[in-house]
C-alpha cells in the first residue's frame, strides 16, 4: 500500500473530522443554550435504546467485507437484502414498542418520540453497502465530502427549529436529517445496484470474523452507554443530559481524531496482512501522531473546563464542569485504545478482540453498575479506574498480537504526555502572574499561550511529528 493512499486518506479523513465535528461542536453549542439538560437527556433516553438495536443491523458483515480481500456481487447483494430487511423489521418492532418505551421511563413524550425515532432503522441500514464499497476504493475524499455536507445543513435545520420554539423535536430533526442526506448523498456516487438475490450461504465466508466483531460491538455498547441507560431510569433527565453532554465534548477530540486514524488504517493494515513490520511501524507512526494532538487538547479542556461551559453553554450547564474535568482526564487513559483494537481486528484477529473484549467489558459493566450507587459522580470515577486498571491488559494483549511490547508502546506516547504537563505548568505560572479577571479575555489568552508552549517544548526536543507537520508545510508552499 503506498505512502501517497495514507497521506491523501488521512488528508481526507481529517479535513472531514475538522470540519463536521466544527459543525456539531457548534451546533450542539448553540442547541445547548437554547435547550435544557432536561431536554438533552428526554431525547438520550431514547436514542441509547435505539443505538443498541441499530446494532444488529449490520452484524458486522460490513467491517469484515472491507477487511475481506476480495468479496463477490453475490455476496454483496445478500448483505444488502438482509440489512435493509433487518432495519425494516426493528423500525416496525421499535414504533409497537413505544408505548412500552415511554412506559419504562415514566415519560408520557418518549412514546412520540420513539416512533418517529424509528425512521433511523432505515436511514441506518440503507448506507451500510455504499460506505463499504466507498471504503474499500479508498475514496476518502467523497466520503468527506458526503459528512461535511449532512452534518452542518442538519445542524443549521435543528438550530432553526429549536429558535421556533420546537425543543427537543429540533434534536430529533437533526438526527433523522443527517442520516437522510447521507443516504441520498452515497446512492448518488455508487453505481452498484443490488441484484435479486439473496442467499444465506453467501455470509458463511465472512460469518466468523462478522459475528465476532459484532458480539464485540455488543459489549462495548453496554460498556459504554450503561452508564446512561441507568442514569435515565434511576435518577433523572437532568443528570442524564449533563453526563451525554460532557461525554459529547471530550468525544469531540478524542474519540473522532481516533476515527481519522482508524478509518483510514484499517483498510491499508488489512491490505498488510501478511507483513507484519509494516504494520508495526505503520502503526507506532499513527499512535505517535494521535496522542501528539489528543494528549494536548485533553489538558486543555481540563485547564479549561469552566470557561468552556460558563462561556459556551451557559450557566444552565454549571454542574458540569467538574464531570467534563474528569472525563479529560479518561481521555488521555483510554485515546489509544481504539487504534489498538482496529490494528488487531485488522489483522484478522476479531475473534480473540471479543474474547478479550468478554474481560474488558465486563470490568467496565462491573465498575459502572457500582458506581451508580453513588450518582453521576460514582459512574464518572468507576469509568476513569476501570479505564486505568485496563491499561496494562490491553497493551499486554496488544504485544502479544502485533509483537510491540508494552514499553515501546508507553515510549511512544511519552513525549506528547510530557510536553502536556510542562504546557499546564507554564499555564498554572501564567495565570497567577497575569490574573485575568474577563472571562472571554482568559480563555482566548490561555488557548494562545497554551498552543505556543506546547509547540515550542516540542520543538525544543526536536519531535518527529513536529518536524514531518513543519516539513509537510514548507512542501505545499
Amino acid at each position: 500500500m503506498s505512502t501517497s493512499k495514507i497521506k491523501s486518506g488521512l488528508k481526507w479523513n481529517g479535513l472531514n473530522q475538522v470540519l463536521t465535528q466544527v459543525s456539531i461542536f457548534v451546533g450542539s453549542v448553540i442547541l445547548a443554550r437554547i435547550l435544557s439538560p432536561n431536554e438533552f437527556g428526554t431525547v438520550a433516553m431514547v436514542t441509547i435504546i435505539s443505538s443498541f438495536a441499530l446494532m444488529f443491523l449490520d452484524i458486522g458483515f460490513s467491517q469484515a467485507m472491507i477487511q475481506k480481500s476480495s468479496i463477490s456481487v453475490r455476496l454483496i447483494s445478500t448483505v444488502f437484502w438482509l440489512n435493509n430487511g433487518i432495519g425494516l423489521l426493528f423500525a416496525t418492532l421499535f414504533f409497537l414498542c413505544s408505548p412500552l418505551i415511554a412506559s419504562f421511563y415514566g415519560i408520557p413524550d418518549l412514546l412520540g418520540l420513539s416512533r418517529v425515532i424509528s425512521i433511523s432503522f432505515i436511514l441506518g441500514s440503507l448506507p451500510q453497502i455504499p460506505r463499504v464499497l466507498l471504503t474499500r476504493e479508498l475514496n476518502f475524499k467523497y466520503l468527506a465530502i458526503v459528512n461535511m455536507i449532512s452534518v452542518p445543513v442538519s445542524y443549521i435545520i435543528g438550530i432553526v427549529l429549536a429558535y421556533r420554539g420546537a425543543g427537543l423535536w429540533s434534536i430529533i430533526s437533526q438526527i433523522l436529517i443527517s442520516g437522510t442526506l447521507t443516504t441520498v448523498l452515497y446512492w448518488l456516487k455508487v453505481k452498484w445496484r443490488p441484484l435479486f438475490h439473496c442467499n444465506v450461504k453467501d455470509i458463511y465466508e465472512i460469518w466468523n470474523y462478522s459475528i465476532n466483531t459484532f458480539l464485540n460491538q455488543f459489549l462495548e455498547y453496554w460498556s459504554r452507554y450503561l452508564g446512561s441507560f441507568l442514569l435515565g431510569k434511576s435518577i433523572g433527565a437532568f443528570e442524564l443530559g449533563i453526563y451525554n453532554r460532557s461525554i459529547t465534548f471530550v468525544s469531540l477530540p478524542v474519540r473522532n481524531f481516533s476515527q481519522v486514524i482508524s478509518s483510514t488504517i484499517f483498510p491499508i493494515l488489512a491490505k498488510s496482512i501478511n507483513e507484519k513490520e509494516d504494520v508495526r511501524l505503520r502503526y507506532l507512526k499513527m499512535s505517535k501522531l494521535q496522542s501528539f494532538f489528543i494528549a494536548p487538547m485533553m489538558a486543555g479542556l481540563f485547564w479549561l473546563a469552566d470557561e468552556v461551559v460558563l462561556l459556551f453553554l451557559g450557566d444552565h450547564w454549571a454542574d458540569m464542569i467538574d464531570i467534563l474535568k474528569l472525563l479529560s482526564v479518561l481521555g488521555i487513559i483510554s485515546s489509544n485504545f481504539a487504534l489498538n483494537d482496529t490494528t488487531i481486528s485488522s489483522q484478522g484477529e476479531a475473534k480473540l478482540l471479543f474474547r478479550f473484549g468478554i474481560f474488558e467489558k465486563g470490568m467496565v459493566v462491573i465498575g459502572t453498575i457500582v458506581g451508580i450507587q453513588y450518582g453521576l459522580y460514582g459512574i464518572v470515577y468507576a469509568r476513569l479506574i476501570t479505564s486505568t486498571l485496563l491499561l496494562v491488559p490491553k497493551y499486554y494483549l496488544f504485544q502479544k498480537v502485533i509483537g510491540i511490547s508494552t514499553y515501546v508502546q508507553l515510549k511512544n506516547l511519552t513525549p506528547s504526555f510530557l510536553y502536556s504537563l510542562l504546557m499546564l505548568l507554564v499555564l498554572n505560572l501564567f495565570d497567577q502572574y497575569f490574573q485575568i479577571q474577563n472571562q472571554y479575555l482568559y480563555f482566548a489568552t490561555n488557548i494562545i499561550v497554551g498552543v505556543l508552549t506546547y509547540f515550542c517544548v516540542a520543538s525544543i526536543f526536536k519531535d518527529d511529528i513536529l518536524k514531518t507537520i513543519v516539513a509537510n508545510l514548507l512542501k505545499k508552499k
